[in-house]
């Protein structure tokens, strides 16, 4: 048992790492925000799936193998995960650092309006050719602008797990019986955060094609740690019992602030997490940068999950909520002061912008300034194409050329 559970949590950690890059490098920039966020769906459906199942198979076959069943049925999806990707090609970003540029064309072509085809080409191209075709290294780290970088993404990875969301999604009935509900009831209650979770997911979807990234990191980091403080102040001022019996309306109160929580956590902190790491890594380290990433987002997870129930023993339910809120705090300056905007820019542009905000904070030394007022769409293209203009390239004229037969503006 504990040997196949290690071999699924690397199954688990390999797929988390890969999906979103696989989605962000075939998806067109318009297209990005919502089809990355598409995995962030499959993973609270699933889980709100499991909560039925669970809850179904408790109550017709409740006894000591009844896990047994909630385990193999498990297996269906990831075989029709494993089938349905055997027809699917690779990215055109992997197929040009192969040197396979025909397919890459032959992808983009399938997935791109035609008159995007060839200019977004030459941006890959490019990009891969300022990099120099250099084997990936983790030595790169020495550099100073990918340190930064990577601190940025693994800071993105943790705080979303900071916010103690899988406490609440491994631990609701537990958490739930703490506060006066019955084991049922506990039980049945925690579906509710499974439809919640999807529920909030199409709205974060919805929310991603009008709304910035780095915006909508603010709005789930702050709403999150509000409704923390709301369920650690409720757990501790309301009475645990009533006339001897559980205070009913505080077990309700408190399942209604895991409830704003979760919308705030799904609709806008959970997939904006993948969505950004997906996007702000540079095209050749992307792969091993998100893996570190996603890395210290489980190990994280690990972490907190492990702590809540020594937590919740000791301290009880409100001390472990009031924690939580306080790191939330550090959370919400990290996102100030730390995120950037990624929105109606393509993976070049984006690995373009970053590598100049970067730099120049080593040379001023004054990174929150430039945060807080990051490059609009229109200079970052601007800046992008007179760099594809004077020196970026080594024949100037022939790319000029080149590079004015694509669409002005690149707005996407």
């Amino acid at each position: 048992m504990i040997f196949f559970r290690l071999v699924l949590g690397v199954a688990v950690g390999g797929a988390a790492a890969t999906v979103p890059v696989y989605i962000a490098e075939i998806a067109p920039a318009n297209k990005r925000g919502q089809l990355v966020t598409l995995q962030e769906l499959m993973i609270v459906s699933g889980q709100m799936l499991a909560y039925i199942s669970n809850a179904g198979f408790n109550a017709a076959w409740g006894g000591e193998t009844t896990w047994r069943w909630m385990l193999a049925i498990a297996t269906v999806p990831a075989v029709l995960l494993w089938f349905g990707m055997m027809f699917m090609p690779d990215t055109p970003r992997w197929y040009a650092m192969k040197g396979r540029l025909a397919e890459a064309r032959n992808v983009l072509e399938r997935t791109r309006a035609k008159e995007d085809v060839e200019w977004e080409m030459t941006e890959i191209e490019e990009t891969l050719s300022e990099e120099k075709q250099q084997r990936p290294r983790l030595r790169e780290l020495r550099k100073p602008w990918l340190f930064k970088l990577f601190m940025i993404g693994m800071g993105i990875a943790v705080i979303q797990q900071l916010t103690g969301v899988n406490t609440i999604m491994y631990y609701a009935p537990t958490m739930l019986k703490a506060v006066g509900m019955s084991d049922s009831a506990a039980l049945f209650a925690t579906i509710a955060n499974g439809v919640i979770s999807v529920l909030m997911t199409f709205v974060g979807i919805v929310l991603l094609g009008r709304i910035g990234r780095r915006t909508l990191t603010m709005i789930g980091q702050f709403g999150c740690t509000a409704c923390l403080l709301f369920i650690g102040t409720i757990s501790y001022l309301m009475p645990e019992t009533v006339n001897g019996q559980p205070d009913v309306l505080r077990s309700y109160m408190v399942l209604a602030g895991m409830l704003m929580f979760l919308s705030f956590q799904q609709r806008a902190l959970s997939p904006v997490t993948w969505l950004l790491l997906s996007e702000i890594f540079p095209t050749r380290l992307r792969g091993i940068f998100m893996g570190g990433a996603v890395f210290a987002m489980w190990i994280a997870n690990f972490l907190i999950s492990l702590m809540f129930p020594v937590l919740l023993a000791s301290i009880g339910l409100s001390g472990a909520f009031f924690i939580f809120a306080a790191i939330g705090i550090g959370g919400a300056v990290f996102v100030i002061t730390c995120v950037p905007e990624t929105r109606n820019r393509s993976l070049e542009q984006i690995e373009h912008y970053l590598h100049e905000w970067l730099s120049r904070d080593d040379e001023s030394s004054a990174l929150t300034p430039v945060i807080k007022k990051p490059l609009s769409v229109k200079e970052c293209d601007m800046r992008y194409k007179a760099g594809l203009l004077t020196g970026l390239f080594s024949s100037v004229g022939e790319r000029a050329d080149k590079y004015s037969k694509f669409k002005p503006g690149l707005s996407f």
